[in-house]
């Protein structure tokens, strides 16, 4: 099973530059994702648990709904539900993300009607809604990352995906996925390999050449799978907003009290 993909972080909106999206092929559905529930940790930079979270995914006929939460211990959420098609490629359909609490210097709530090319953005601090429209790709990846990752061809060094800016003014921008080696790491005492996957969105234009003179750029995002012909991820330090740190999410499982000491 798969999760959503937290926002990815983004350049300042006062770039108001056009920027026009490479296209790139919609992503085939090589494997079908199923009725899952998995638990998740969010970690900061040093490794201290921010929150605690969960995935649920359900399927109807070719539709699948994805729903992840992290509850912060401040109190902050971050709740993300997508919904997206698996026929022969996959296909989002609508994304609705929530970002609230005192972890998120600005709060608000986005919603990607992908079909009618509508995104509709709601600042929880002002109050104000803007639905501006996008031409949004088939190949459109907000909240489905994960499912990205689990069915791009094992042989590509590149694969190239979009990607809605989930800011108060939204643009689009490509997604672009390579492979940079793999890493260790145990499981129940034994030795493992994990494939080291990074993702760098590509803003274009004359915003892709102004953000790293400004210090706006984003921050690569580094994603960790493993299971062989069936991919899973098992790690991915991101941002979750724009100038935010790198925030670590991984799979976790419940502890009993006989193992708590």
């Amino acid at each position: 099973m798969s999760f959503p993909f937290r926002a990815l972080f983004v350049l300042c909106s006062f770039l108001l530059v056009i920027h026009s999206a490479s296209q790139a092929d919609p992503i085939p559905a090589r494997l079908k994702q199923g009725a899952g529930h998995i638990f998740l940790l969010l970690l900061d930079e040093n490794g201290k648990t921010l929150a605690a979270g969960e995935s649920l995914q359900t399927v109807k006929g070719y539709t699948v709904t994805t729903r992840t939460t992290f509850h912060f211990r401040d109190g902050s959420l971050d709740d993300e539900t997508t919904v997206f098609e698996q026929r022969v490629n996959f296909r989002v359909l609508t994304d609705d993300h929530l970002q609230r609490g005192p972890a998120f210097p600005h709060p608000m709530q986005i919603r990607i009607e992908a079909v009618n090319g509508r995104v509709i953005v709601h600042d929880l601090e002002s109050g104000k809604t803007t639905t501006p429209a996008l031409k949004i790709p088939f190949d459109l990846a907000n909240g489905i990352i994960t499912q990205v990752l689990q069915n791009i061809p094992q042989d590509a060094a590149e694969t190239k995906v979009s990607y809605v800016l989930p800011t108060s003014k939204p643009r689009l921008a490509t997604l672009v996925i390579s492979r940079s080696g793999k890493d260790s790491y145990t499981l129940g005492g034994e030795r493992q390999t994990a494939k080291k996957l990074e993702l760098k969105l590509d803003l274009g234009g004359l915003a892709g050449l102004i953000a790293p003179v400004i210090g706006k750029e984003p921050k690569s995002t580094t994603a960790w799978m493993a299971g062989g012909n069936v991919p899973m991820f098992i790690r991915i330090q991101t941002q979750f907003f724009e100038g935010g740190p790198l925030w670590t999410i991984q799979q976790t499982a419940p502890t009993w009290p006989s193992e708590e000491k």
